[in-house]
């Protein structure tokens, strides 16, 4: 599967895997198939791919933001794992721009 193929390359050169999924998807956008597109962002497991490879899925598939029922649920997976490695400041620096819906505003310290 696309997946399996994705975390070979990711976790060789994250930039690679990023340039792999971004030319799968492209092509599956052209061809409006965001069925399928929704089905692999669903099933990315966000504790398999580098923190660089998932920011560029959310870059590859902003375009096609409305479109995908499966994007915000991978957006919000993808914010809380940069959010522990990181902290929530550098997590949502790191994602500015990325958001499903417009009403996203960065998380909050606990202690703010």
């Amino acid at each position: 599967m696309v997946i399996a193929t994705w975390r070979k390359l990711a976790l060789f050169d994250a930039r690679e895997g990023v340039m792999q999924a971004y030319r799968d998807l492209y092509s599956l956008r052209t061809r409006r198939r965001f069925d399928v597109i929704d089905r692999i962002l669903a099933a990315l497991d966000v504790n398999e791919f580098p923190e660089a490879f998932l920011v560029g899925i959310l870059t590859v598939t902003a375009a096609a933001a409305r479109e995908l029922a499966e994007r915000e649920d991978f957006f919000q997976r993808v914010r809380a794992r940069l959010a522990a490695s990181r902290g929530v400041e550098a997590a949502d620096r790191a994602l500015l721009g990325l958001a499903c819906s417009e009403g996203w505003a960065p998380m909050k310290e606990d202690n703010q």
